[in-house]
């Protein structure tokens, strides 16, 4: 599956969304505009690769941007709430990720502190989300 990267000139896949390209291309406006780092749309777009090649049916996740003083970081989240399934990671300014999860109450893990990559269980936990996700899914 080739790497995704937004531009004017990108031509997205077929099986891509027109709507997924046009909040790529804002992200690399927040860039230009210096809201977000070159560090940290790297990293989203390294680990939102890396998502796709392991589960190329993984549904699209919502796109956060959090600005306030003390957290500034893009948080990619994905959320099945009917049936109890959460993950999400932030990438912040510095390229550190912050990143939890839940599996209907029982099971959860969250990083004590940003971490320098994501790690492995985060993507295990996304194949939750590959997999016949329901039609409530986040996308």
């Amino acid at each position: 599956m080739d790497e995704i990267r937004a531009s004017a000139n990108n031509k997205m896949p077929l099986d891509r969304d027109k709507n997924w390209n046009e909040a790529l291309l804002k992200l690399e406006a927040r860039v230009t505009r210096g809201e977000v780092t070159r560090l940290q749309l790297d990293k989203f777009y390294e680990y939102w690769n890396e998502c796709r090649r392991r589960y190329p049916n993984l549904c699209y996740p919502s796109v956060w941007f959090f600005d306030d003083a003390n957290e500034e970081h893009l948080s990619l989240e994905w959320s099945f709430g009917n049936v109890g399934q959460f993950c999400s990671f932030g990438i912040f300014r510095d390229g550190k990720v912050d990143w939890f999860y839940t599996d209907r109450g029982s099971d959860a893990g969250s990083a004590e502190e940003p971490e320098d990559t994501l790690p492995e269980i985060i993507y295990e936990r996304l194949a939750h989300f590959a997999q016949n996700p329901p039609m409530t899914a986040t996308t």
